[in-house]
């Protein structure tokens, strides 16, 4: 048997063993393509299989927490502590929260979600449950420059009303918004932080067209630098 064929046993035993035969599973436990990974199953002969090299076993063995060389050992499959994930999903109900549907809109849906290791979830948002914030992107300039087209926006959505000044997702009849909200006497100011944009203001009068999606937590740019 070729190193290729004995790792890629030690592999299937590994998943079948520890991750109940789900590559799904196991992909995203070591931060993987679910496809790359299951074409590394493949017999070597079998058209489209993937080679198992150095980089990968290392990238795995890190991710699990195995010691160096076990997928070229006999050894026992090792104990595995996989950290929790923490998922956020994105922020989509906001087109049936605005009747027919958003017809201009200062947010967009370019991802499905985002998962953290604990650490890094609590690192962010504190003890809030996952299931109570949400994410989307920012789209436009009127909230220039304290966030950019593209950037992320995490949304604490057990805010379905103004509590205190502060950076808003809320739909106004069929617009959505990401503005600064903040009270002046009896009426509620819209802000934009690009002051090419008036301010506006909700009042007694037109307040049945606002509701509130959530509250900004975190904004998170989104810039990209290329090297090559």
């Amino acid at each position: 048997m070729n190193k290729r064929e004995f790792r890629r046993q030690r592999l299937q035993a590994l998943i079948d063993d520890r991750f109940n035969g789900v590559v799904a599973d196991f992909a995203r436990a070591v931060g993987k393509d679910q496809t790359y990974i299951a074409r590394m199953l493949y017999p070597e002969d079998k058209p489209q299989a993937k080679s198992i090299g150095e980089k990968i076993i290392a990238d795995i063995s890190s991710a699990l927490g195995i010691k160096a060389g076990w997928f070229d050992s006999n050894d026992d499959l090792p104990s595995i502590e996989i950290q929790p994930k923490y998922r956020i999903e994105i922020l989509n109900e906001i087109e049936a929260s605005a009747g027919n549907g958003v017809i201009t809109a200062d947010a967009i849906e370019l991802i499905s979600a985002i998962e953290y290791t604990e650490a890094q979830y609590f690192l962010m948002f504190n003890h809030i449950p996952a299931d109570n914030i949400k994410v989307i992107n920012v789209k436009g300039d009127s909230m220039s420059p304290t966030l950019e087209s593209g950037d992320l926006l995490f949304i604490d959505i057990r805010v379905i009303g103004y509590e205190g000044d502060g950076i808003y997702v809320f739909s106004y009849g069929k617009n959505l918004y990401v503005k600064r909200l903040q009270m002046a006497g009896d009426q509620l100011l819209v802000l934009s932080d690009n002051k090419s944009y008036k301010e506006w203001s909700i009042t007694e009068e037109n307040e049945y067209k606002f509701k509130v999606h959530g509250k900004v937590l975190i904004g998170q740019s989104q810039a990209f630098k290329r090297y090559g």
